[in-house]
């Protein structure tokens, strides 16, 4: 009985620690940008690579890596290769995914269905 007691417990941490990820790799200003620059979909023509991301962001490539990483690693933005380049964009069910769990946790008073 007290081994499923830790499984739960072990699954609720995991859940927090991701929770958690994703509002930190959100709690940065360039990064928000970068989230709403980036397509929804893979569609090569939208897609940025991080030379012409870091143009228009005005960044350093290894600044704006730094950010893709982050948001990578968060499991919010994916990345395809093609030639020599890797594209990003957004991870749309990861997003949605992520914004249900923000309104169950904390409610959504005053908040309208879209």
């Amino acid at each position: 009985m007290k081994q499923a007691g830790v499984r739960r417990a072990k699954v609720r941490d995991e859940a927090m620690d991701w929770f958690a990820t994703v509002f930190a790799a959100l709690g940065e200003s360039t990064r928000l940008k970068i989230m709403q620059m980036l397509p929804r979909e893979p569609i090569c023509e939208d897609m940025y690579n991080v030379v012409e991301l870091a143009e228009e962001l005005g960044l350093s490539q290894p600044t704006l890596s730094h950010h893709l990483k982050i948001l990578f690693e968060a499991g919010l933005i994916e990345r395809r290769r093609s030639c020599n380049s890797l594209y990003f964009y957004v991870k749309q069910e990861a997003v949605v995914g992520w914004l249900c769990e923000v309104k169950k946790r904390f409610g959504c008073d005053g908040c309208r269905e879209s």
